[in-house]
């Protein structure tokens, strides 16, 4: 048993350091290649990789030559292969580079000359470096939404309004709502990361055309200019103009929460205990004197309002979301006629994550073990026994998991990788926030006090 263990944790060891270096082929870029001559002298040429429809495509160039496509490139695990048809004195051929990525950026292996029976006719050692790469892109999020702008006037002053954006069926429009009311905008288009609006404000007889051009400098901050057009069409005046997005908070109250009632006779502690229904919640609070119904259980945005018979009167709770798991707001009660009669603070705490979530969905997974990150896909779907869950690998495609757990927030995984020729169970034992994210420990299962790791997931 001892020989076993100690064979698996070598044998994973060995395979934490494996995987850290077994980096993807990537291709995308600028190369500088040199591949030994004849002689001892080196041919030196850049070398530029794109993906295209059909999979990647590259041009080289050289001192002596203009540039060329190059008609064939093939990639496989780590390997790639070029292809360039040559023709000299009536005979044709073929250049073939075979080489594999050592690291990333850096490629080693060999050149071809092969003639027209496909002969090999010699070869010398060949490398590349890649000097450059495009930049990664950028993913571009709709505008669609509420945003709070700001336009900057030349004398200092400072416009606010309110900015709604709306997409149906791929086409957006929207308005604006400030001190001079609601004005709808004629034109809304987003471009990428670049938006405009076009609309027309009325100054007593006059109409004045106004474009706003702004770009998304994070997916929460659009920054750009406005512009006041006169009826020639000219720019007749400019300025700054921003907006930030207004976030949607909606409370999710569903589970059991441990209250604290604040009084003049000291703190009063019970239990609330939420269900989403059909229409809303229900709950109740809960003591060791029993339990009771609240008759008012209303949830706005980031605010929860109840009432619940107290006596002869009635108890009434306003509180709004002040963090993850935590509302705070007062208590007040109020007598039979309906005057109040007494009030003080009121804070709930959440136990656990919200009965109502799940792990259902489309996530990003990011996990550090030993020196390897990693980036994976995971798709979880409710099953008649829970859920199912399916890991993507970023080379070999969809792995199914073993199994996926969730109860009172806590969520977890299992997924058997062969290492090696050998099957290890890899687990992912975390915990599920109420803003949707999921980070915890990973290990393989049975040797986690050995190595360890760590993952966090957002929702695609």
């Amino acid at each position: 048993m001892k020989r076993t263990r100690l064979f698996i944790t070598t044998l994973f060891a060995f395979t934490l350091a494996t995987l850290a270096a077994d980096e993807p082929l990537s291709l995308v870029g600028t190369w500088e290649a040199v591949g030994e001559l004849p002689g001892g002298d080196a041919s030196e040429s850049t070398i530029t990789i794109s993906t295209g429809p059909e999979g990647f495509e590259a041009t080289v160039s050289s001192d002596d030559n203009e540039d060329r496509k190059i008609d064939r490139v093939k990639a496989e695990g780590k390997e790639v292969t070029l292809e360039l048809d040559v023709e000299r004195d009536g005979q044709s051929g073929i250049i073939r580079v075979i080489a594999t990525q050592t690291e990333v950026g850096k490629l080693s292996g060999k050149w071809y000359l092969i003639d027209s029976e496909g002969e090999d006719r010699g070869n010398a050692p060949w490398e590349a470096v890649r000097i450059s790469e495009p930049e990664p892109a950028v993913p571009t999020v709709s505008i669609a939404g509420k945003w709070e702008s700001i336009a900057y006037t030349d004398n200092g002053r400072e416009l606010p309004a309110v900015v709604e954006i709306v997409e149906s069926e791929g086409k957006l429009s929207g308005t604006t709502t400030s001190e001079r009311g609601e004005t709808k905008f004629d034109l809304v288009k987003q471009m990428g990361r670049e938006a405009e609006m076009e609309m027309v404000l009325k100054f007593g007889d006059n109409e004045v055309d106004v474009r706003i051009e702004a770009a998304l400098q994070t997916d929460d901050h659009l920054d750009g200019k406005w512009i006041i057009f006169d009826q020639t069409g000219q720019e007749a005046a400019s300025g700054k103009w921003e907006a930030k997005r207004v976030k949607e908070v909606v409370l999710d109250i569903a589970g059991t929460w441990d209250v604290v009632a604040t009084s003049d006779d000291g703190d009063h502690t019970h239990q609330a205990i939420f269900e989403k229904t059909e229409d809303g919640y229900k709950g109740e609070a809960t003591s060791d004197l029993g339990s009771m119904a609240f008759t008012t259980v209303t949830v706005e945005g980031d605010a929860l309002a109840l009432a619940i018979p107290f006596g002869e009167g009635t108890i009434t709770i306003a509180a709004k979301k002040v963090a993850d798991h935590k509302l705070e707001g007062t208590w007040h009660y109020h007598d039979s006629d309906g005057n109040e009669q007494a009030s003080d603070a009121w804070e709930a705490t959440r136990k656990g994550a919200p009965a109502s979530a799940t792990p259902v969905g489309e996530w990003a997974l990011h996990v550090a073990l030993g020196e390897m990150k990693r980036d994976y896909g995971l798709r979880v779907e409710a099953s008649e026994d829970g859920f199912k869950g399916t890991l993507v690998h970023p080379e070999h495609g969809d792995l199914p998991c073993d199994s996926v757990a969730f109860k009172d927030g806590a969520l977890s995984m299992v997924v058997t990788r062969e290492i090696q020729g050998n099957a290890v169970e890899i687990l992912y034992d975390g915990q599920l926030s109420e803003d949707g994210k999921w980070s915890g420990k990973v290990s393989p299962k049975g040797y986690e006090d050995q190595f360890s790791g760590t993952f966090n997931a957002e929702r695609k």
